[in-house]
C-alpha cells in the first residue's frame, strides 16, 4: 500500500492507494486537520510522498542550455535568486520541469524550512513535490490532445497559475498571478486569459480550470460565460482513470474537489496504463 500526503493550509490530505494491473486503487481518503501530527513510518509506510502547496514555495523559472548542464544551472540559479532567510532549496529530483520548444525551461523552487522539516517528520524516506508540478501533470495525464493550444488556470491560496499547452500536448509557457480581492475569481480568469493571449501571441479555444476556492458552480457560471464567446470551459477531473474501493459518501467528497486535490491524482497516475 502507498502513501501520500497533501499539506493544504486548510486540511492535511492524505490518499491510501495501491496499483492493480497498472491502475490505482484509492483504499482510503482521509482530511485532517492541517497541524495533525502523524508519522506514516509508525503506521508500518516506509516511504510517503508529500506533497508541498504553492504558498509554501518560491519558484524561479530559467532556460537551459543543456540536460547536460542542468545540475549547474539549478545550483547558480538557486544561489542567485534565492537569499531569503526561512527557505531551503530542493533537490534537482524535486524540481518542475516545462518544455518550451526549443529551449527547455526548468524551476529552481525553494519551499519553506519549517515544511521541509514537516516534510521530513512525516516518515523516514519520503519524496518531496510541488502541486503546481503535480497540477500540470495531472491535466496532462488525464486529457486527450487537442487540435489548437489550450490554457490550465488554477488558483493556490493567493496565486493564480497559467499554464499554455501546445497541440502537441506540452506545457509550454506558464505564468503566474497574484489574486486581487476586488476581483471575483470569474474576472480574474478573464484577466488572466487576456494576459496569456496577449504575453504569448495565441488564441486559444478550451480553458480547463482547478484549484483552492475555485467551487465547482463558480465553474458552470464560467462554462456559461464563456461558451457565448466559443471558448469551451472544463473543470480538471484527474480521477477518470484512478479506481476506488472507498464508500459512496467519502468518494463523492472526493470528486466534488478533484479540481482542488489533482496532486494526489498525479502522483498515483504517474504509474498508471499510459493513455492510448
Amino acid at each position: 500500500m502507498n502513501v501520500a500526503a497533501y499539506l493544504h493550509p486548510e486540511r492535511l490530505l492524505v490518499c491510501f492507494w495501491q496499483m492493480d494491473h497498472s491502475i490505482p486503487v484509492i483504499h482510503a481518503y482521509k482530511e485532517l486537520n492541517p497541524s495533525t501530527d502523524v508519522n506514516f513510518s509508525e503506521l508500518g509506510y516506509t516511504h510517503t510522498d508529500v506533497i508541498v502547496h504553492s504558498s509554501d514555495t518560491r519558484l524561479h523559472w530559467f532556460p537551459v542550455d543543456s540536460i547536460d548542464s542542468l545540475n549547474g544551472q539549478h545550483a547558480f540559479e538557486g544561489s542567485a535568486w534565492f537569499e531569503e532567510s526561512g527557505f531551503r532549496m530542493l533537490s534537482d529530483d524535486t524540481c518542475s520541469t516545462i518544455i518550451q520548444a526549443p529551449t527547455p525551461m526548468h524551476a529552481s523552487i525553494q519551499a519553506r524550512q519549517s515544511i521541509i522539516e514537516r516534510c521530513g517528520g512525516l516518515a523516514h524516506e519520503v519524496s518531496i513535490h510541488v502541486d503546481i508540478d503535480l497540477d500540470i501533470q495531472a491535466a496532462i495525464h488525464c486529457t486527450q490532445p487537442r487540435v489548437s493550444p489550450w490554457l490550465l488556470i488554477g488558483r493556490r491560496g493567493a496565486l493564480w497559475q497559467a499554464t499554455l499547452v501546445s497541440s502537441e500536448h506540452l506545457p509550454i509557457a506558464y505564468s503566474s498571478f497574484s489574486h486581487d480581492t476586488d476581483y471575483s475569481n470569474d474576472t480574474m480568469v478573464s484577466l488572466i486569459l487576456r494576459a496569456m493571449q496577449d504575453r504569448y501571441a495565441v488564441a486559444v479555444d478550451a480553458l480547463m480550470l482547478y484549484g483552492d476556492n475555485v467551487t465547482a458552480d463558480n465553474i458552470l457560471s464560467m462554462r456559461q460565460t464563456w461558451q457565448s464567446k466559443g471558448i469551451r470551459v472544463a473543470r480538471l477531473q484527474p480521477f477518470s482513470r484512478i479506481r476506488s474501493v472507498l464508500d459512496t459518501e467519502v468518494e463523492q467528497r472526493m470528486l466534488k474537489r478533484a479540481h482542488v486535490v489533482a496532486p494526489l491524482a498525479a502522483v498515483m497516475l504517474r504509474d498508471a496504463t499510459p493513455r492510448a
